[in-house]
Formats: C-alpha cells, sequence, structure tokens
C-alpha cells in the first residue's frame, strides 16, 4: 500500500506533520510553544488512498473552519472592547481625578486629575493630597488637592472599563474629589 513517510503541509496558520502509514496517519501541530516540537496528536484511519485524501481534506477544512471561527471571535472581541472604550472615554472629562492605592502592610493613595483627553489616551497629572481628620493616630483620611499638581503630564490609554494602567502593578480608578479617602502608612 503506502509507504511510512513524513509530510508537512501549512493549513491556515499552523504547520502539521502527517505521519502516513500502511493503514492510519498520525498528525502532529507544530508549535513553539509545546514543550516539544509538535503538539496534539490525531490518528486519521484509512483502507485506501483515496479515502486518506478524502479524510485529509475533511480534515483541512475542519481545521480551516475552527481558525476562522476565532478570527471571528477576536474581531468581534475587539469590536466590543472598541465601543467599550469609546463609551468610556464619553464618561471621562477634563478635571475629574482617578485614585490608586496601593501598598503591603499600609495604604498609599494617589490621585491623578486629567488635563486633557485626546482620542483614547487620557493625560493627566499627579496632585497633592490634603489630609481631612486622623482617625486614631495610625490612619487618616485624606482628599485630593485639586489642580496642585506634583508631577509631569502623562498619559495613558484608557481601558474598555474605565480605569487607568498606572504602573504594572497598579491601576487607577475614576473617583469623587470631593469624598475622604483612607490611608495609613503603619498597618
Amino acid at each position: 500500500m503506502l509507504n511510512i513517510e513524513e509530510v508537512t503541509k501549512v493549513i491556515g496558520k499552523d504547520t502539521y506533520v502527517f505521519h502516513i502509514g500502511n493503514c492510519s496517519c498520525r498528525v502532529y501541530r507544530k508549535s513553539n510553544k509545546a514543550k516539544w516540537w509538535a503538539k496534539r496528536e490525531w490518528i486519521i484511519t484509512f483502507y485506501s488512498k483515496e479515502e486518506l485524501v478524502e479524510k485529509l481534506a475533511n480534515f483541512r477544512k475542519r481545521v480551516l473552519s475552527i481558525q476562522e471561527a476565532k478570527e471571528q471571535r477576536r474581531q468581534q472581541s475587539l469590536k466590543s472592547n472598541k465601543e467599550a472604550r469609546a463609551k468610556a472615554i464619553q464618561w471621562v472629562k477634563v478635571w475629574d481625578v482617578f485614585k490608586s492605592s496601593f501598598g503591603y502592610d499600609m495604604t498609599i493613595n494617589e490621585f491623578y486629575q486629567v488635563v486633557k483627553i485626546n482620542g483614547k489616551k487620557v493625560t493627566v497629572r499627579e496632585i497633592w493630597t490634603k489630609t481631612t481628620y486622623g482617625d486614631d493616630g495610625f490612619s487618616w483620611r485624606q482628599q485630593p488637592d485639586l489642580n496642585n499638581f506634583k508631577g509631569e503630564e502623562k498619559s495613558y490609554i484608557i481601558s474598555p472599563n474605565g480605569w487607568l494602567k498606572v504602573a504594572d502593578y497598579r491601576h487607577a480608578y475614576k473617583c469623587n474629589a470631593n469624598e475622604d479617602h483612607y490611608f495609613n502608612y503603619l498597618d
């Protein structure tokens, strides 16, 4: 019948390796992410060369339809993220205040005031805070001191959910500038 041979084909975005035997064909998908050179195995059984050609054509159609469905989901996700980001941009106005809170064994707040909006980018400046009152000697309440800037302008892309990623480990969320915010340095 057929000799054992290795055939490599590119189907869609992926590369597949076919090990063809006398009555079966093992299919591997090459992957750079996998620990070994190939990932995932399918076995196709056949009894004639014509049946093998037909089954490989069906396999190709199935792979292409899966890749097309993934691409459609990706495009839909991009579209919904773009719409959500447009709504988030409409929600943010110049002079709004964003708050980032962080700290290990403490609570530290940073406040950012929006000075400019350009497309999906928001330009902010960090502002000083003013202490309104202390709770117990170790913790206090503070408010942002509007228009009292302490840093340079920085631009951030607003997320579809309406927050800003101000550092790799920190996000800033829109807050009420007249509200008291808890902070302490000695948790």
